[in-house]
């Protein structure tokens, strides 16, 4: 959620969640000689999944008509975090 809100954008979920599963991977015994594959992999997997168990209504903010939508535009000049900020004040 905190990537989200600082860049506003859905790259920045999505990276986190990368990073995580990264983490999750190593921890896992993987190789880091195996993370390229198994990250593509899980991106591919998951390229339209919204998590809104972490994001909420995030997706509302952006101007896109759903929440897949939202997540699998990747567009950063939808700045979700400027209409946050207003609505927040």
């Amino acid at each position: 959620m905190q990537a989200a809100l600082t860049h506003g954008h859905p790259t920045a979920p999505a990276a986190a969640d990368l990073v995580a599963y990264a983490v999750h991977l190593l921890a896992h015994d993987a190789r880091p000689g195996e993370l390229i594959a198994l990250l593509k992999d899980y991106a591919a997997a998951n390229r339209s999944v919204y998590r809104e168990r972490w994001l909420g209504d995030l997706w509302e903010f952006a101007q896109d008509h759903s929440a897949v939508a939202f997540t699998v535009g990747g567009n950063p000049r939808r700045r979700v975090h400027r209409r946050l900020h207003r609505e927040c004040a």
